[in-house]
């Protein structure tokens, strides 16, 4: 199974602040957006431990240019903080499997189980340049027969303070713990499952 050879990894430092469909009208409104992006993430999973231990994602990741097959492993969450290492390599399929062997190598570590396709999300996304490095991402995201909106702050190393007042002066909690699109994805997964199951 060809997944691709050109690899990457990175440190990815994110605030997630979920939002009402109002909230993400009127932030829609309020900043100046540089680019209009469509992705899909098609998520994997197993029954192994490890997985769970490691509170990993893995996803194969679509846009126009391409598809990214990626891992992220959490280093810490602090409230709406999340900061994770981030693995990826360009890959040309969405197989149904994923073998351990090949996330191992991507990840350099030596346990990884095989995990299987669960299914996709699909997101529309608003992208703008802000200062200090920080760029703001504003999210519709569909999956599962939901729709929920966030909006996300990726910085190098410090939120940007004029920008946080913006947001808390449009009624917006910025310390809130959040979970991300695959944590959102999951429950509504389980959820589905567990009528399913009765």
């Amino acid at each position: 199974m060809d997944l691709g050879s050109i690899k990457f990894n990175m440190i990815e430092k994110e605030l997630k602040i979920l939002l009402t469909e109002d909230q993400y009208k009127l932030i829609k409104e309020r900043f100046n957006w540089s680019e209009d992006i469509s992705q899909i993430n098609f998520y994997y999973g197993g029954n192994s431990d490890s997985i769970k231990d490691n509170r990993a994602t893995v996803r194969i990741r679509g846009l126009s240019s391409g598809m990214m097959l990626q891992v992220k492993m959490p280093v810490s969450v602090e409230g709406a903080v999340h900061v994770k290492k981030e693995f990826e390599k360009e890959c040309n399929i969405v197989p149904y499997k994923i073998d351990g062997s090949t996330l191992c190598k991507l990840c350099s570590v030596n346990d990884f189980p095989d995990v299987y396709l669960l299914g996709h999300l699909y997101t529309e996304r608003l992208v703008s340049y802000y200062e200090d490095n920080n760029i703001i991402f504003l999210d519709k995201s569909v999956y599962l027969g939901k729709t929920d909106y966030e909006l996300e702050i990726e910085f190098n190393d410090t939120l940007n303070t004029q920008l946080l007042s913006i947001l808390e002066g449009l009624g917006l909690t910025t310390n809130n713990k959040v979970k991300g699109k695959f944590g959102r994805f999951m429950e509504r997964y389980k959820g589905i499952n567990s009528i399913l199951d009765n």
